[in-house]
């Protein structure tokens, strides 16, 4: 588990210290100016995929390019569903239109020093993630350039760096006595190495309860009693759809759920004469797509900690992962895609 802690960890580090280098408002102000505003459900679509393919991570990908894309406002079927509501549903300004959008261009303008320099700190993460380079050391080093960025070309000072990446970056204690919007509050305060801390406290004891349920076998001893009834190789890939969903929804916990049912189910594909490459699959499509869908899986606290976005009001717009569901379904039903010709190991 340590890896994933020191991982929300970093990510509280990087955000404050993207905000203060500037890096996130530029990007923010950049994307008021260029985007066309029905385009914006598209490219909240596909900018996170395109960070996530070079990070190896959603989470690292949220939060940096998630929280950009929340300033400013693989999967072909999801984005047609993006594009197709960009156009017929386009988001509104409101809260004065054009003008408000203006002032916060403003104030963002009056506050840091904008350069592409100020960009290197995104490099530098997108640079490790090409070379694949450890997680971890790719972010810090992305956090001290940041930092010695914001010190070199910000209108900040070494105090105001330590207490961003302590704290959060927070307006009013870093330019006192200056009025702002509070649209520029809300994007900017944020961060800092305790920013996830209840993600990282409800990690914590999710971890305890899988090392509770690993000590009594319990998802082993359901997974096989699942199995004893399952006689076909459709009947073996529909149970290791369900019991991966339900195995990492009971243990918010994808690497725990591969094992568990990777383990389990491996010896029945091969009896069944289904390729292992269906059950890897099959772990994803209702493993891994389904984290952000289960309000209590650590994945979804992190997304509401991150972005500030209640579960309830982004779960049914996860076009991606609800669509994904049902086409494995399908697929594992018609057997399109789950090669069932191939003949059983035992033949």
């Amino acid at each position: 588990a340590i890896p994933a802690f020191m991982i929300l960890f970093c990510i509280g580090l990087i955000i404050a210290s993207w905000i203060i280098s500037g890096t996130i408002p530029m990007l923010v102000y950049w994307g008021l100016k260029l985007i066309n505003p029905e385009y914006l459900y598209v490219i909240a679509f596909l900018a996170p995929v395109i960070f996530s393919t070079l990070t190896g991570t959603s989470w690292g990908s949220v939060g940096t390019i998630g929280v950009v894309i929340i300033g400013i406002a693989s999967a072909v079927v999801a984005l047609s569903i993006y594009y197709a509501m960009g156009i017929l549903y386009p988001p509104r300004l409101q809260d004065g239109g054009m003008n408000g959008v203006q002032l916060l261009l403003d104030q963002l303008a009056s506050i840091f020093n904008f350069s592409w320099l100020i960009l290197a700190p995104a490099i530098v993460v997108l640079v490790g993630s090409v070379l694949r380079l450890p997680t971890v050391p790719v972010l810090i080093a992305s956090v001290f350039l940041a930092s010695l960025v914001a010190i070199t070309l910000q209108p900040f000072t070494f105090t105001d760096v330590i207490s961003a990446l302590h704290q959060g970056f927070d307006i009013e204690l870093v330019m006192p006595g200056v009025q702002f919007t509070p649209e520029i509050s809300h994007l900017l305060d944020r961060g800092g190495l305790y920013a996830l801390s209840e993600p990282i406290i409800i990690a914590f004891m999710v971890f305890i309860f899988i090392g509770a349920m690993d000590k009594i076998n319990a998802m082993p001893t359901v997974v096989n009693h699942l199995m004893r009834s399952v006689k076909s190789p459709r009947g073996t890939v529909l149970s290791s759809l369900f019991a991966t969903g339900i195995t990492n929804a009971m243990t918010s916990n994808q690497f725990a759920t591969s094992f568990i049912i990777g383990d389990a189910f491996k010896s029945k594909y091969d009896q069944q004469g289904v390729p292992r490459k269906v059950l890897s699959r099959s772990l994803e499509d209702t493993g891994t797509m389904l984290e952000s869908l289960v309000p209590w899986h650590t994945s979804a606290i992190y997304m509401v900690a991150t972005l500030g976005v209640p579960f309830h009001n982004y779960w049914h717009w996860q076009c991606l992962s609800l669509c994904n569901i049902l086409v494995a379904t399908i697929c594992a039903v018609t057997g399109l895609g789950c090669f069932y010709a191939h003949k059983p190991a035992n033949q």
